[in-house]
């Protein structure tokens, strides 16, 4: 049995292509949007975000790569502050003082592993995410002067480890009373020809996200309120949009990484550390490409249950009972809900606003698919899904089913669907030809609903009763 090509599967006039064309292009245009957003809310968040900032520091100093670098540093500052010769000289027996100069060599390398140990401890990592803590926060607020391990002088930024650096020497058995400074050790943020672009570009930056994430998903609303008579299609398209945009962030990511390691990177010795840098400094873009993922599978699986194949509508009859109770159905939305962000597969779920977004969203998809079910079920019950389910697995034809023949007077376009040979379009053509006659159709009728010839009549008569 044929469909009628000029309907689509709720039975509604096929979309003009001019519509259909609107909608695809700006979905297209969306997704354009989304990717940039993508790398603006990175972007802003990791450069603007002090708590963001900390977490990523604090990230930074667990990789061994970045405890190397920051344990050379930290010796650095030691030995350019300290006579350390001199102390080792005085400290050696005067026949063996001649020693001094190789003593306190050995003693650099002994230093420095004693710095990548010290890096480990929760102590040092404490002091190392006060002091980027405080860095940031004058980074934000651009004040000069700072706070003590913090340095806005000269319209730099600087991250200030010296104190850090005081406890390595007293680790090793150096005096250090009152020989490093604080500011002995720096990690320079910002430069100051750096900072002044910085500082004039943070509210365009702010500004410029919100902008992208307000037009992209305005984009896809509308794509998808134009889509009047395919709107299930344009939400999966929505959804595969967002996997791909998702998948793009990953990719854009990587490569990415390459071209800026190498340029980090001044001899093959410091590609470890720039890798862990920048793996470790895009670990929120990465979030946010799985982010888009999650969503747009949820949304796939939001469509699957709402289309029109044998499993979904099955499952739509199934659940009808259920969802014919509103309590028991928000009971069982508001269970997947709390699975969903106990698993927490999207970062954006540890957001206030993202997540009662998803939320809104949830709840919207889950009242439309309701309503559709309830539309399609109207008198479910569980006594009939039971026998639904024995007739499905004993391979039964009649009433999709249960091997009984269907009333045409009554029957739905849920029960339709499952006769062999109708279609969605078809089934609710025949419903709303039936309504517009009252109720009251013959066989011979249905020869007046487009799709439906003589012969289909004859076949529908093994499934149907008057």
């Amino acid at each position: 049995m044929n469909e009628d090509a000029k309907t689509d599967p709720v039975g509604q006039a096929a979309p003009s292509r001019p519509s259909r064309a609107n909608a695809i292009w700006l979905i297209v245009v969306a997704s354009i949007l989304l990717l940039l957003a993508a790398f603006a809310v990175w972007a802003d968040r990791q450069l603007l975000e002090t708590d963001t900032w900390v977490e990523t520091s604090t990230e930074l100093l667990e990789d061994e790569e970045i405890q190397s670098a920051v344990s050379v540093l930290l010796v650095d500052a030691l030995y350019e502050n300290v006579d350390v010769k001199a102390q080792v000289e005085e400290a050696l027996p005067p026949e063996v003082q001649g020693l001094a100069g190789p003593v306190s060599g050995g003693l650099r390398q002994l230093a420095t592993q004693a710095a990548g140990e010290l890096l480990a401890t929760a102590p040092a990592q404490a002091l190392w995410e006060e002091a980027n803590r405080t860095t940031h926060e004058a980074f934000v607020t651009v004040i000069e002067g700072g706070g003590d391990r913090v340095s806005v002088e000269d319209g730099a930024v600087t991250l200030n480890l010296g104190t850090i650096a005081q406890e390595l020497g007293d680790r090793v058995g150096l005096d250090v009373a009152d020989q490093i400074p604080d500011d002995a050790a720096q990690i320079e943020i910002l430069q100051s020809d750096e900072l002044s672009a910085v500082q004039s570009g943070a509210d365009l930056l702010t500004t410029v996200t919100w902008i992208l994430v307000i037009l992209s998903l305005g984009f896809f609303g509308l794509a998808i309120y134009l889509a009047k008579t395919w709107r299930l299609e344009a939400l999966r398209a929505v959804g595969w949009a967002l996997i791909i945009v998702g998948a793009l962030v990953l990719i854009l990511r990587s490569v990415a990484g390459n071209a800026v390691v190498g340029s980090l990177a001044s001899s093959a010795s410091d590609e470890p550390a720039a890798d862990s840098l920048w793996s470790i400094g895009t670990t929120a873009l990465k979030a946010i490409g799985v982010s888009l993922i999650t969503y747009g599978i949820i949304a796939l699986i939001g469509t699957w249950l709402a289309g029109a194949t044998s499993w979904a509508r099955d499952f739509r009859r199934w659940i009808a009972p259920a969802f014919a109770e509103r309590w028991v159905a928000y009971g069982i939305l508001a269970l997947v809900v709390i699975v969903l962000f106990l698993i927490a597969p999207a970062e954006g779920m540890a957001r206030l606003l993202p997540s009662l977004i998803l939320i809104a969203l949830l709840i919207a998809g889950f009242e439309a698919l309701r309503r559709q079910t309830l539309r399609e079920n109207p008198d479910a019950s569980w006594d009939d899904i039971k026998p639904r389910w024995r007739g499905r697995s004993t391979g039964g034809d009649e009433d999709a089913s249960t091997g009984v023949r269907i009333s045409l007077g009554s029957a739905t376009v849920a029960q339709l669907e499952e006769i062999k040979g109708i279609g969605p379009s078809t089934a609710t053509a025949i419903v709303e030809f039936r309504e517009q006659r009252g109720g009251n159709v013959s066989f011979g009728d249905l020869t007046q609903v487009s799709g439906i010839g003589p012969e289909t009549v004859e076949e529908l008569r093994d499934y149907l009763t008057l």
